[in-house]
């Protein structure tokens, strides 16, 4: 029976996905200290909708730009 599942596919898959993460948490948290206010306190605590839309537009695009960077 043929292998179904590629070892080395799905071993790059799982360190991309880390390293997209990690990518993912250094942007935003770049982006927080950029910002005057705790952005994490506005999103969570005080259910700032238009700043929860700014900061995944913004997160979006730097995962965006990065995949781009890789083709």
């Amino acid at each position: 029976m043929e292998n179904l599942i590629n070892m080395q596919s799905l071993v790059s898959a799982i360190i991309f996905s880390v390293l997209g993460t990690i990518a993912f948490a250094i942007a935003f948290k770049i982006l927080d200290v950029l910002t005057p206010n705790d952005m994490w306190h506005e999103i969570l605590e005080e259910h700032n909708t238009a700043l929860s839309i700014v900061v995944g537009s913004c997160l979006l695009y730097t995962s965006d730009a990065a995949d781009d960077s890789l083709r």
